[in-house]
C-alpha cells in the first residue's frame, strides 16, 4: 500500500472490470458508442494514454475477453461470486489482488477504469498521472467526475409515478440557471 499517491514506484496498472450478465442493459460493456464497443473505448484509451505498465481486464465473458485481443492486456477471470448483479467493484478488485499478488507486492498505482464512462479521455489519463507524479499535495486518493446540472426523475413503486428529485416541478428552473 501507498502512502501518498506520489510514492509509486514499480508501475500503473489499469483496472477495467467490465462483468458480462448486466440486467438493465442486456451485454451493455459491449455496446457500441461510436464505432467501439465500450469495453474497447477503454482498452485503446488506457493503452493510447502510454502510462500503464498492465492493462487488467476482470470478466466472466468470453465474449468480453475477446474485445482484448489487439490490446496487451491481463484476462482476470472473475469468480462467479463475483459476477452477480450485486458483486461490488471492490469485491473484484480485491479478488485481483488475490489472484495477482505478484503484481502487487511493490508501490503501484492503481486506476480503475469505469468502461460505463465512454468519454475518458487519453489527456485525462495522462494529466491525472502527471499532476500525481509531480504533486506537492499529500494525495491518498483521486477520482474524476463531471459536472451534473440535469433534471432527475425517480420512478416510485407506488400509484405516485414519477417524481422529481433534484427540484420542485410547479417552479422549474431553466436549465442554465441551475446550480450544478
Amino acid at each position: 500500500m501507498i502512502n501518498r499517491l506520489d510514492n509509486f514506484t514499480e508501475g500503473t496498472i489499469a483496472v477495467i472490470p467490465a462483468r458480462g450478465g448486466s440486467t438493465r442493459i442486456k451485454n451493455k460493456n459491449l455496446k457500441k458508442v461510436g464505432n467501439n464497443s465500450l469495453i474497447l473505448n477503454s482498452l485503446k484509451t488506457c493503452k493510447k494514454s502510454g502510462i500503464f505498465d498492465e492493462i487488467i481486464l476482470s470478466t466472466d465473458s468470453q465474449e468480453i475477453a475477446n474485445e482484448s485481443k489487439n490490446y496487451p492486456t491481463i484476462i482476470h477471470d472473475r469468480s462467479v461470486s463475483n459476477s452477480t448483479s450485486i458483486s461490488s467493484t471492490e469485491s473484484v478488485v480485491l479478488e485481483i489482488f488475490k489472484d495477482f499478488p505478484i503484481l502487487f507486492e511493490k508501490q503501484v498505482l492503481i486506476y480503475l477504469i469505469q468502461c460505463t464512462s465512454p468519454f475518458l479521455q487519453v489527456n485525462d489519463l495522462r494529466k491525472s498521472f502527471e499532476l500525481i507524479k509531480s504533486s506537492t499535495f499529500d494525495y491518498n486518493c483521486l477520482i474524476s467526475g463531471y459536472f451534473f446540472n440535469k433534471f432527475i426523475w425517480e420512478k416510485k413503486h407506488t400509484n405516485q409515478g414519477w417524481i422529481a428529485t433534484n427540484y420542485n416541478p410547479k417552479e422549474r428552473p431553466r436549465s442554465q440557471d441551475k446550480d450544478p
